[in-house]
């Protein structure tokens, strides 16, 4: 599908799901495509999406359902919200998280606002979603990031949400906290890091998908709650690595 500079243009500017003047936020790398849905079909659909979306108003519109989806992510942020916004002691249940994503979560009015650092769904991390405007995937990243990350550190101190939590890959997030001056607080261990970005309490995690359990989030909470009381220095990614090598817990 040939895109043209205003589609473009639009589909860059896309902020995400929810309510951006929400608590709690969640930034992710980028959503993935789901097995069998035709690429073209779905950005002519997205193409059609404000800038901010309802979450469930958006899988309408790409002919899904949140309360059918096999995404773990959603579950997680649902169970996160529950811990974090409700003081929920049994934010690990299952049955009340799926009642929370189906209901709550994302939403245009909720309590939750979700964001990827790139606005165009992927088969795969490796692949371009545009071919026909970016050839690979290091042009695509290359045309994408610079405005991504100034648009998310605006927001970030425009809305001032209370708690982030970001997943994914250390090398996407490395310029994103030197632009917005992110100041660590603590380094948890080799794999976890909190920080302040402005007015918000940060956690960087891996990906929920790969090992991810209620033992980590549990630290993750802890540390968006509380904070660990040090003083402040500059954010490092040095040791920054993926701990989740085992089989992915149940939820």
């Amino acid at each position: 599908m040939s895109i043209t500079d205003s589609a473009w243009r639009k589909q860059t500017a896309f902020c995400g799901y929810g309510n951006p003047n929400s608590p709690l936020w969640f930034l992710g790398i980028e959503e993935k495509l789901p097995l069998g849905v035709d690429l073209n079909k779905e950005l002519r659909t997205r193409l059609t999406f404000k800038r901010i979306m309802d979450l469930d108003e958006a899988q309408t519109k790409l002919g899904r359902e949140i309360k059918t989806s096999k995404t773990k992510t959603w579950m997680w942020m649902s169970k996160f919200a529950r811990a974090l916004l409700k003081g929920a002691d049994d934010w690990r249940d299952k049955s009340k998280a799926r009642e929370y994503r189906d209901q709550h979560l994302g939403r245009k009015g909720g309590q939750t606002f979700l964001m990827e650092l790139f606005p165009f769904p992927a088969r795969t991390c490796k692949d371009s979603p545009c071919p026909t405007r970016c050839r690979d995937r290091k042009e695509y990243e290359n045309s994408i990031l610079p405005k991504r990350r100034k648009l998310i550190v605006q927001m970030l101190v425009k809305h001032k949400p209370r708690y982030a939590i970001m997943y994914g890959k250390r090398k996407h997030y490395r310029q994103l906290f030197s632009e917005s001056d992110a100041q660590e607080s603590r380094k948890t261990d080799k794999y976890i890091f909190n920080c302040k970005v402005g007015r918000t309490n940060v956690v960087l995690i891996s990906f929920f998908q790969t090992g991810f359990g209620h033992n980590t989030a549990n630290q993750v909470i802890r540390l968006l709650r509380h904070g660990s009381g040090r003083r402040n220095k500059r954010l490092s990614f040095t040791e920054y690595e993926s701990p989740f090598k085992s089989r992915t817990k149940a939820i």
